[in-house]
């Protein structure tokens, strides 16, 4: 209704979002809908570069990220840190929002500006439930990040006692040496 009256659908607000945007922070998949078909861009960036698709991530809005996915937003692109909208799903370990991504094909080793891929987020924050379901996608629990880090050396650096013991029961080795030539140590 307001589109065939003339609004904007590419309008910004002071963060610089569209409301494709809004939309998706509000889990509003039948506007977001009805923009994709008068042809808002998927790829509109807010102040922080973020997508629409990203902003679902850090909401968990499955039903609008599977829209903007269906509408053709780039599963891998980047906001300012570098990270993708999987990273940012790890971040906050919305699982329902990894799941969609992972079945969209999302780079599961994609490395953000701090050299971290999804799977090193999930285990710096000791998301054990990210983890899982990274590792059941076949993430491989040794690849280092931009350093050398392991996930286990990760997870033990951020003091996440039930990611390191996951990591340790699948056998990781604690003899990995990451660039600096340390190993993982104990979390406290």
């Amino acid at each position: 209704m307001l589109l065939d009256a003339g609004a904007n659908k590419e309008a910004r607000n002071e963060e610089y979002s569209t409301p494709l945007h809004s939309a998706s922070f509000k889990d509003h998949a039948n506007v977001i809908q009805v923009l994709l078909n008068a042809g808002a861009d998927t790829e509109a960036r807010n102040t922080e570069n973020s997508t629409p698709l990203m902003v679902t991530a850090c909401t968990n809005n499955t039903s609008s990220m599977k829209a903007l996915l269906n509408g053709g937003a780039d599963k891998d692109g980047r906001n300012h840190l570098g990270s993708t909208t999987l990273h940012a799903a790890c971040f906050m370990n919305h699982t329902a929002s990894i799941r969609v991504l992972l079945d969209a094909g999302a780079d599961k080793n994609s490395f953000n500006n701090d050299g971290a891929t999804p799977f090193h987020t999930s285990c710096f924050y000791g998301h054990v439930e990210g983890m899982q379901l990274l590792l059941d996608a076949g993430v491989d629990p040794e690849f280092p990040n931009e350093t050398g880090m392991t996930g286990l050396a990760v997870a033990s650096c951020g003091g996440q006692a039930k990611a390191v013991q996951l990591l340790l029961d699948m056998g990781c080795s604690i003899e990995a040496r990451d660039a600096y030539g340390s190993t993982p140590s104990p979390p406290p």
